[in-house]
């Protein structure tokens, strides 16, 4: 069902000022950055090998990632594996009565279809499922 650790998602208060000593200290590149409207969120992705950091600033006091950063002050929000069909593993995660916060696909970042599941299950971290989006499509 997993094919690898796709992400790791990262909140803070300040998208840019959070890279700073990724960028500086651990010498590592800034990649993809974007604003999801639909999420209330400005997101930044440092690529490390074949997995990335996503730095996520909530732009509203309002959803999930505001939410989080509300209750902790921020710091690793959760851990995203890439599976091959999405929909698939929703269905698997369901029948074994896991509990998640997507019940259906919605569309990520980059044209990618994402589903969370709650964190209670998960050692108080959410988990991610993204399907990438085909290359091409």
């Amino acid at each position: 069902m997993l094919k690898k650790v796709h992400h790791i998602g990262i909140v803070a208060r300040d998208a840019d000022s959070a890279l700073k000593p990724y960028v500086e200290g651990l010498k590592l590149q800034p990649g993809h950055s974007e604003v999801s409207e639909a999420a209330r969120v400005k997101i930044a992705f440092l690529p490390v090998g074949d997995v990335e950091l996503e730095l996520i600033e909530p732009l509203s006091d309002k959803g999930m990632v505001a939410e989080f950063l509300a209750r902790t002050g921020g710091g690793i929000h959760h851990v995203c594996f890439e599976v091959e069909d999405i929909d698939a593993a929703i269905a698997y995660l369901k029948s074994l009565n896991y509990q998640l916060v997507d019940q259906e696909p919605r569309r990520g970042n980059r044209g990618s279809r994402i589903a969370f599941l709650r964190p209670e299950q998960f050692g108080g971290v959410y988990v991610e499922l993204c399907q990438p989006a085909q290359a091409g499509a």
